[in-house]
């Protein structure tokens, strides 16, 4: 399966800036831009450690892996959903949105992503 095709899904997301599928170390293996000045890479090994980071601490309070993080600013928003870490392939997705982004189409469109993305790996 084409992953830059899965993320052409999130074009049409209002705000939409870039997006990204990471291995879980952070490895950007697709990759998608509506902003030609978006360093993709970069935001996507910092909000990937972010979501590691954040995996460590819903195991230590929760006994379970996390989901998502969402890092928001007047900026725009960057969030990072996870394929989990016991499916398939442990797959990180991320999509950039400008400050007029729609986060919760954003979500639901990445989460449709994820389960396609880790099952392509199956």
């Amino acid at each position: 399966m084409n992953l830059e095709l899965l993320l052409k899904d999130l074009r049409s997301v209002k705000g939409y800036a870039g997006s990204g599928i990471t291995t879980f170390t952070g490895e950007v293996i697709a990759g998608d831009s509506a902003d030609p000045s978006l360093n993709l890479p970069l935001i996507a090994a910092l909000t990937n450690d972010v979501l590691r980071s954040a995996h460590e601490v819903a195991e230590k309070f929760a006994g379970t892996d996390c989901e998502e993080t969402f890092i928001h600013s007047t900026g725009g928003s960057v969030l990072m959903r996870c394929t989990g870490k016991r499916s398939k392939a442990h797959l990180h997705i991320g999509c950039v949105l400008k400050a007029d982004g729609n986060t919760a189409l954003a979500r639901m469109t990445m989460e449709k992503i994820a389960a396609k993305a880790a099952e392509s790996f199956g």
